[in-house]
């Protein structure tokens, strides 16, 4: 059965009555934190309107994005909230490019994206050099894994052929993340393989960041990616998909 409201939106709506409250929360940058609000403390206010601000530097966003995520981490589970209520319209876009790729509830897309967030809040290594933008790799990571959840998923799914016209708009057969799912759909590669492709391919993600990720070896993810892209060349020059 189709969910009736989307937890995204819920998130958010949770976020705005904890700016509301009596006690509002408020968070203190560490002071060695190497940006313009290293050592000072705001409330959701104010964090919300810098993060809101095109011209606020990148090193004031990972700060901030980065005590954030040791915040949801504590005790106070009311972090995770803002965690995910701030990162709302990212985490919104993501799910709705999602739900123009592959078939399903938008609202469950949006629970599966919101789940990866979650995940992403957990294991994060805020310590990583190449982290660059803290909230651009909790996002990806969320998408990421619903995504690998919809390819999953997608070998149970109706033909495209089949779905209602009301729903076609849904599915743009020439986007990339289509063509991956078709191929999985028809067993020419599986959800893994495609999760491969689409990282590396689509995304720009290094060998080493998926290859640390799914704990294999360089040279295995390589030759796996290889078979799988010659099986797709060889069904869309033949039809099958």
């Amino acid at each position: 059965m189709a969910s009736t409201s989307n937890p995204l939106k819920v998130v958010k709506n949770t976020f705005d009555l904890l700016c509301q409250g009596p006690l509002p929360l408020s968070l203190t940058i560490p002071a060695d934190a190497g940006s313009q609000v290293a050592g000072k403390r705001m409330d959701l206010s104010e964090i919300t309107g810098l993060l809101d601000d095109s011209n606020t530097e990148t090193a004031t966003r990972n700060a901030i994005w980065a005590q954030l995520v040791r915040e949801s981490r504590g005790e106070d589970s009311s972090w995770v909230v803002v965690a995910c209520a701030l990162a709302y319209p990212a985490l919104r876009s993501k799910a709705r490019t999602l739900s123009r790729c592959f078939p399903g509830d938008p609202a469950d897309i949006a629970a599966e994206v919101l789940e990866g967030f979650l995940i992403a809040l957990r294991t994060v290594d805020l310590s990583d050099p190449a982290i660059g933008s803290v909230i651009g790799v909790l996002v990806w990571k969320a998408f990421n894994l619903a995504r690998r959840e919809r390819y999953r998923e997608v070998g149970q799914i109706p033909a495209l052929d089949s779905v209602a016209e009301s729903q076609s708009s849904m599915y743009p057969t020439g986007h990339p993340d289509i063509i991956l799912a078709r191929a999985v759909r028809a067993g020419v590669i599986t959800g893994e393989e495609a999760d491969y492709i689409g990282r590396t391919r689509l995304e720009g993600q290094s060998f080493d960041a998926v290859t640390a990720e799914f704990g294999i070896a360089r040279a295995t993810l390589w030759r796996y990616r290889e078979a799988a892209e010659a099986r797709l060349v060889s069904a869309l020059q033949t039809g099958a998909i």
